[in-house]
């Protein structure tokens, strides 16, 4: 308890008759009026359950009474108690505290005693109105009244004329009619002091609880003027507050204003957005159609890839073929010469063995059988000496077969000589078939030249892919393909004529013919010097171009896949970009419809 003041006057407003005790009953109501007198954060004495275990508890023991000190001690351990942290776990606090304390009372103090504090308590207090009621009140039945009777001598009957009287009984009558009239007046007079006694017991605890009430009035005049202080200072919180409140208010309608040009521009920016968006779909359109058109571009270029390799591998094996038949053609050639000089040589040596066995004829007509040659000559043709007739025969023998297999190598060497000319015609043609495909592969280059000329200008991608193309694969009407095929055609016409001027007349004397005309200048060497020249400049005017062609292609179409790879990879972080920002935007939108007010 905060103030002792406090305590006092509640105790007093329940305490009418100032006997410095009071009823168990009205235990309640004083902790009830101890309740409001505390702050609000504090806790209450007593929860609801214990609340009603103490109802419980008082209803059991109405006759039962507690006095000041100890209504004093029990409120004490009540708030001690309220505030421990095992509060709620007690059922009924009162009826644990009471009984100790009674007990205790009752061993220190004496019936007298409390009989004296009793009297004391009671007349404690006196007011004036009770003074100016014991002025008032009659005597008591206790205090006897003396009856005198009337001395008759007395009176001014003694002295006026006599008269017939008769004293006894008018006397008698007269004193019991006093008595009479008397004990009316005295039942009267003790009604009336019994209800003035009341009169004034309900007055001094009328004024008592008015006093005590009134120590209540002043408390809450106190509790009301600090209320009101701090009312005025919630007052001036409440301008201060309505201040802010309309600076906010202030702030807020600019919001508003500015949060209606956000959204004016909001609408602007999705509108602009969707038109975007459409041309952003539009563009994936167009763009998948181009990839659509690319892919079958590579498709193509693919293909056509595929056609060249073969064309190359025809190509290159025509050039094999071209170089095996160069091979061949020189050692018929040489076997050719070779043939002749010993058809030569044995057509002397046959001569000059004649003339030698006519000179023998002529010498000896009749040879001896027992002489022998033992000289022999030298041989111009043959560079051997000479030797006896079975070892002549035996040569010429020899030398017969040698002939007759070099005619039998020569015939089979003609029949080569023939299966390699149909060879060299088969690919003379095919040679004309492989410059008809590039012709039509240089067309259709073209072709595909135009076409990505035509998509190059939707997109700088295309654009680059273009030029490199471009650089790539020369078109028909390009003046380095021309010229590349003009020497190409230049140098296979030059090699039809000088095959068809050495396969020109019979396969056998031109051929001779062709040679002895190059007798001085070694014609084997002169020969090999002229194919060597020509497969030199074949190589240098259709290998090489090709070749570079090819490689340079085949190059840039792998970077060109790398490109469209890449350029794949980039479209698809380009959507996932997009539709980060428009889940992005569409979040803003909806985050700004939230904080709009309604």
């Amino acid at each position: 308890m905060q103030n002792p003041q406090d305590f006092d006057l509640i105790f007093d407003s329940y305490d009418f008759g100032k006997e410095g005790k009071i009823s168990l009953t009205k235990l309640l109501s004083v902790i009830g009026d101890l309740e409001l007198l505390r702050s609000s954060s504090a806790p209450p004495l007593l929860n609801e359950f214990q609340r009603r275990a103490t109802s419980e508890f008082v209803q059991k023991n109405p006759t039962l009474s507690i006095n000041k000190d100890n209504l004093r001690e029990l409120l004490i351990k009540l708030v001690q108690f309220s505030k421990s942290e095992n509060a709620s776990s007690v059922e009924n606090p009162v009826e644990q505290f009471f009984f100790p304390l009674v007990q205790q009372s009752q061993a220190l103090s004496s019936p007298s005693q409390e009989h004296a504090v009793e009297d004391s308590s009671f007349d404690s207090i006196e007011s004036p109105s009770k003074i100016q009621a014991q002025k008032l009140l009659l005597p008591n039945n206790s205090n006897k009244l003396e009856m005198k009777s009337p001395n008759i001598l007395s009176t001014p009957f003694a002295h006026s004329t006599p008269i017939t009287w008769n004293p006894l009984p008018s006397a008698a009558d007269r004193v019991a009619n006093q008595f009479s009239s008397y004990n009316i007046e005295n039942n009267s007079i003790k009604s009336l002091n019994m209800r003035l006694r009341e009169l004034q017991d309900s007055l001094d605890q009328a004024r008592d609880q008015a006093r005590n009430k009134s120590r209540i009035v002043d408390l809450l005049n106190g509790k009301i003027d600090e209320l009101t202080h701090y009312l005025g200072s919630l007052e001036a919180q409440h301008r201060e507050m309505n201040l802010t409140q309309e600076a906010q208010n202030l702030q807020i309608r600019k919001l508003k204003s500015k949060n209606e040009s956000l959204g004016a521009e909001n609408e602007n920016f999705q509108s602009e957005l969707i038109a975007k968006s459409n041309e952003i779909v539009q563009g994936k359109k167009q763009l998948s159609i181009l990839e659509n058109k690319c892919a079958a571009i590579m498709e193509e270029l693919e293909k056509k890839s595929s056609s060249f390799n073969d064309l190359y591998k025809a190509a290159s094996k025509s050039l094999l073929n071209e170089e095996v038949l160069s091979n061949l053609k020189l050692e018929n050639h040489k076997l050719r010469t070779h043939s002749q000089q010993l058809e030569d040589e044995l057509e002397e040596f046959r001569k000059e063995k004649q003339n030698h066995v006519e000179e023998i004829n002529l010498r000896h007509p009749s040879p001896l059988p027992s002489q022998k040659l033992t000289n022999s000559t030298f041989s111009p043709f043959l560079s051997i000496p000479f030797s006896p007739a079975h070892i002549i025969s035996e040569e010429i023998n020899r030398s017969t077969s040698t002939i007759n297999s070099q005619a039998n190598q020569k015939d089979d060497i003609g029949t080569d000589l023939l299966d390699l000319e149909n060879a060299l015609s088969q690919e003379r043609l095919r040679n004309k078939e492989l410059t008809s495909g590039f012709t039509i592969l240089s067309e259709e280059i073209g072709i595909q030249k135009w076409i990505i000329q035509s998509l190059s200008s939707m997109s700088p991608l295309l654009h680059d892919f273009k030029n490199r193309y471009e650089i790539s694969m020369p078109g028909i009407d390009d003046p380095d393909s021309t010229a590349l095929y003009s020497t190409v055609e230049s140098s296979r016409e030059e090699n039809f004529q000088s095959e068809n001027e050495v396969t020109s007349g019979s396969p056998f004397t031109s051929q001779v013919f062709s040679i002895n005309k190059h007798q001085s200048t070694s014609p084997n060497t002169a020969f090999s010097e002229n194919v060597n020249k020509r497969l030199a400049s074949f190589i240098q005017f259709k290998c090489r171009p090709i070749l570079v062609q090819f490689f340079i292609s085949f190059k840039y179409t792998i970077r060109d896949l790398l490109y469209i790879v890449l350029a794949a990879l980039f479209q698809q972080l380009m959507r996932f970009l997009l539709s980060f920002f428009e889940e992005l935007i569409q979040t803003s939108n909806n985050e700004s419809n939230l904080a709009q007010p309604s």
